[in-house]
């Protein structure tokens, strides 16, 4: 709009409103703040953890530029996650259940970081873990994959190149590239576990006109009885992967430091710690507030709920298989002098 006003000379001065548009627009868009920059990043984020919501705006979110000095000066990039803008509980002067969103998570621009794998066996908890990195880093995790029911229920960094160091891990069942990841993160469930809850994600497939995920479905326990032979496959295919995974990983990352392995069940059972230990092994700053917050809203929409089966689907053959994937997975740790990993700690429930 423009305005026209008569002067004290007798002129008309012209006052464009586009002036005032573009003084606010520079306002907002930059502000400097301890340092650190405030951008308008054109991504898209989502309500978290509900596919069925797709309620998408634009999101102001603070981080480091790429101009910004977020690297380390060794072999090793590192990137500073950029403050949160709400008060701190030292600011505050409060100690416990401070409100903190830990649902602010950013993509970080090319080259951020450094490629870190999220190795594991399918049915292992890998997306789960991803979830709980992601609110405690405040970075989001990528994969080599592309799983629309993970994007749409707010997992962003699905979207993007896994080798272009923009999220803090990438998920992988396979490691067909591993000259191009710094390190590895190895994540660990019992194998009989694993098995199950891969049986019943492949069951989604077959659920004609089921609502939800795969990610979360639980088959009626009749399937087991019912399709004997394909879980026997199953069983054989998951050793096989275990097999090449774990030799991919360990071939690969276990002298300098390079791999750390992570239990499913330490995961449930003490999971400040084990954040703390990721987050140290990602060389992340480690955020009070983001662990209490993760803490507090830990479950997250992609974990699938346990159960104890009052069936036993496992046979003799499948038994004699696990018992040797356990067995090469001793002898390979082993042989690279790592601590065993515990994968048969449910082994008596499924004896025969």
């Amino acid at each position: 709009m423009i305005l026209a006003m008569e002067c004290s000379d007798g002129k008309k001065a012209i006052l464009l409103s586009s002036v005032v548009i573009a003084l606010c627009i520079d306002i907002s868009i930059y502000l400097i703040q301890e340092d650190t920059v405030t951008e308008m990043i054109p991504y898209r984020t989502r309500t978290w953890g509900n596919p069925s919501r797709d309620s998408t705006r634009p999101l102001l979110k603070t981080r480091l530029l790429p101009d910004e000095s977020a690297r380390s000066t060794d072999s090793t990039e590192h990137v500073t996650v950029a403050p949160s803008t709400k008060k701190s509980s030292s600011d505050t002067g409060l100690k416990d259940n401070v409100s903190f969103n830990c649902n602010n998570i950013s993509i970080m621009p090319p080259g951020s970081l450094p490629v870190i794998a999220l190795a594991s066996l399918p049915g292992s908890g890998n997306t789960w873990c991803r979830y709980l990195i992601e609110r405690v880093t405040g970075i989001y995790t990528g994969s080599i994959y592309t799983d629309n029911t993970l994007i749409k229920g707010g997992f962003l960094g699905e979207r993007m190149d896994p080798y272009r160091g923009r999220t803090v891990v990438v998920k992988m069942h396979t490691m067909n590239r591993p000259r191009k990841i710094n390190r590895t993160i190895l994540l660990v469930r019992d194998f009989y576990d694993a098995v199950i809850a891969e049986f019943d994600r492949r069951q989604f497939a077959n659920s004609k006109g089921k609502a939800g995920s795969g990610h979360t479905f639980l088959p009626e326990e009749s399937v087991y009885t019912e399709r004997v032979e394909y879980f026997t496959r199953v069983v054989s295919g998951m050793a096989t992967s275990w097999k090449k995974l774990l030799q991919a990983v360990t071939d690969n990352f276990a002298k300098d430091n390079r791999l750390l392995v992570v239990h499913f069940d330490d995961l449930k059972t003490d999971l400040a710690a084990e954040l703390r230990r990721i987050v140290k092994f990602l060389n992340l700053p480690f955020s009070d507030e983001r662990l209490r917050c993760t803490l507090e809203n830990s479950e997250g929409h992609f974990h699938r709920p346990q159960r104890n089966l009052s069936v036993n689907p496992f046979t003799n053959q499948t038994l004699r298989k696990v018992q040797e994937t356990v067995e090469y997975a001793k002898h390979t740790m082993l042989k690279h002098g790592l601590p065993p990993l515990r994968i048969n700690t449910t082994s008596t429930r499924y004896s025969v």
